[in-house]
């Protein structure tokens, strides 16, 4: 999932915590607001996740435990 560098604004749907089978998610250097989403801890089939300078407050879920197969 490739979002990046895309100037997108507002708080990430938690729907795309429905996308289970997604390996990469690159939403680096947008204006998020408010935390990431505890429901991307259900793409466990995660690789690499690159989430910064995405303005996202306060701390990553404890559901990104699940992200077993991350680089």
């Amino acid at each position: 999932l490739y979002y990046y560098q895309q100037g997108i604004t507002g708080t990430v749907p938690t729907q795309f915590g429905l996308l289970t089978d997604v390996t990469s998610l690159q939403l680096g250097y947008n204006q998020f607001s408010g935390g990431t989403p505890t429901q991307f801890g259900n793409m466990i089939h995660m690789k690499s996740a690159y989430l910064y300078r995405s303005s996202f407050t306060g701390y990553l879920p404890t559901e990104f435990g699940r992200w077993n197969e991350m680089n």
